[in-house]
């Protein structure tokens, strides 16, 4: 989540159910007529530290804060719906002493479904001046409460409006809504101290992690492939000694004398083809009969004995 751009609802605290009470006189209009409005009060926020999903904890000094008087009142902080209007007391909390409902749409559905049983919740609008942070560990006491780090302090607060909501009673988001203009003390280009550096920081360690990861992987992509190539170098050479023997084998068989250029056709083969090759040609070679030599012995006896004779005839 990019905290240092805040979404709306982080700037929003829902603060108790008002008590809105039954129609009221209070004058005459051109016909005559009394005009009816009708009344509410409540508290916008206790003055105590309030726990939040987006801020954590946070407290609103009181001691530095305004409001306009009287205070507009809204429908969901909606500027085009506008319900009435409030005398707001400011002192060790926020109190709706006198609210009055305007006899206009917002007002009457505000009323009316208020009389039907409707929980209708408050808002209020507090643009802060400065955005305190308390670190972890660190106390500090704000409209009579301590408050205890991790947290944030809003002090210097303006309310411009108080708003009515649908939203249910929500202790962990009770009491006021504030607006997107404030800045944190000592960083005025920010306006959430909690820490974009911390966010940054951790965003740098990732990126270093994955720098990190990224390198040792391209590392050992790179080992991996040098083995591989050497792997298939040495099997390359121990392939060719392995032909080189099979050719010097074959050629010895046939009778053929062995040279490196009487060599190489046989060199360049597929495995398949020089195996048949190799099988063919043993297989036609001729055949010497056993008997040649013992034939030949005989025969050269024979001879021998006949050219005796002829002598001593």
């Amino acid at each position: 989540m990019d905290k240092t751009k805040h979404p709306e609802s982080a700037y929003r605290f829902d603060a108790c159910r008002p008590e809105i009470t039954s129609f009221a006189m209070d004058g005459e209009n051109n016909d005559g007529k009394k005009n009816r409005k009708r009344k509410f009060r409540g508290t916008a926020y206790s003055g105590q530290p309030l726990r939040h999903p987006y801020w954590g904890v946070v407290a609103f000094d009181l001691s530095t804060t305004e409001a306009n008087d009287p205070t507009p009142v809204l429908v969901d902080h909606d500027r085009a719906k506008r319900a009435g209007f409030a005398t707001l007391s400011i002192g060790s909390s926020i109190q709706i002493e006198d609210g009055t409902l305007l006899d206009n749409e917002q007002g009457q559905a505000i009323a009316a479904e208020s009389d039907a049983g409707f929980p209708w919740q408050m808002s209020v609008h507090i643009e802060p001046g400065s955005i305190e942070h308390i670190e972890s560990g660190v106390t500090a006491e704000v409209n009579g409460h301590t408050v205890q780090g991790p947290a944030y302090i809003f002090r210097n607060n303006l309310i411009r409006e108080v708003s009515f909501t649908p939203t249910g009673v929500d202790h962990n988001t009770s009491a006021a809504a504030m607006s997107a203009g404030a800045t944190a003390a000592g960083n005025p280009e920010s306006t959430h101290p909690e820490d974009s550096n911390m966010e940054l920081e951790e965003l740098k360690q990732q990126i270093n992690d994955l720098k990190a990861s990224l390198e040792q992987a391209q590392n050992e992509a790179k080992a991996a492939a040098e083995r591989a190539e050497k792997a298939e170098q040495e099997l390359a050479t121990m392939r060719r000694k392995a032909r080189l023997s099979a050719v010097k084998d074959l050629f010895s068989a046939l009778g053929r004398e062995f040279s490196e250029e009487a060599a190489k056709p046989y060199m360049e083969m597929s495995d398949e083809m020089f195996a048949a090759v190799a099988r063919d040609m043993k297989a036609a070679k001729p055949r010497v009969p056993e008997n040649l030599f013992h034939a030949e012995a005989t025969d050269g006896e024979a001879q021998k004995g006949n050219a005796e004779m002829l002598i001593n005839a």
